[in-house]
């Protein structure tokens, strides 16, 4: 029978020991090698905030030659418009989303979803609102009234306009918005806003 020295074998142990106390956990805080990713499961999606308090709505079907669209970038221009979104960083751009142009866009640093307040000068009859996003699929809802009722719509696709119809036209001045980027990352990319006022009689 072949014989180990004591001494190598201590020296084994040793380092054995020493090496698995180099392993860090991983961030779910489980051993490495009881980790997901060790066992081959598959990677978790990124975890989505969504929004809240809001009732969900079909598409908006109505004829918008019948409403009056604002038009928002002139009175930004005349400053008879303010337009706070929750991100200071697209503050400077953000002219962009009524300036009539699809190509032009504001994008988010990271902040999601992105909430836009439009504040007018004057009160309108609120009657449907337009948005044009990209880069995801989107949620994203009216608050025609502050503390009002919240309408949503859910799952509209990128590069194309979703409209929502108010079940009844509201009196207004401020106007919020919240778009919520629903997959990749969290760069709400926000192309154009447009609000439609019921026609005067």
């Amino acid at each position: 029978m072949r014989y180990v020295p004591v001494a190598r074998i201590v020296f084994l142990v040793t380092l054995a020991v020493a090496t698995i106390g180099c392993l860090e956990p991983e961030e779910t805080g489980g051993a490495r090698g009881n980790s997901p990713a060790a066992a081959g499961a598959p990677a978790q999606p990124l975890s989505r905030p969504k929004l809240e308090s809001a009732t969900v709505v079909e598409a908006g079907t109505a004829d918008l030659t019948d409403l009056r669209m604002m038009d928002l970038g002139e009175g930004l221009a005349a400053g008879n418009v303010r337009i706070e979104p929750n991100d200071p960083s697209v503050i400077p751009a953000v002219r962009l989303i009524v300036d009539g142009n699809v190509e032009s866009l504001i994008k988010s640093n990271v902040i999601n979803p992105l909430v836009i307040t439009i504040d007018l000068a004057e009160e309108i009859s609120l009657a449907a609102v337009r948005v044009y996003p990209v880069g995801s699929p989107y949620d994203w809802l009216v608050e025609a009234l502050p503390g009002g009722p919240r309408y949503m719509l859910r799952g509209v696709p990128e590069r194309a306009w979703s409209q929502l119809d108010l079940p009844e036209a509201v009196t207004t001045s401020i106007v919020r918005l919240e778009v919520l980027r629903l997959k990749r990352d969290d760069y709400v990319h926000l192309n154009e806003v447009e609000l439609y006022s019921a026609a005067s009689p």
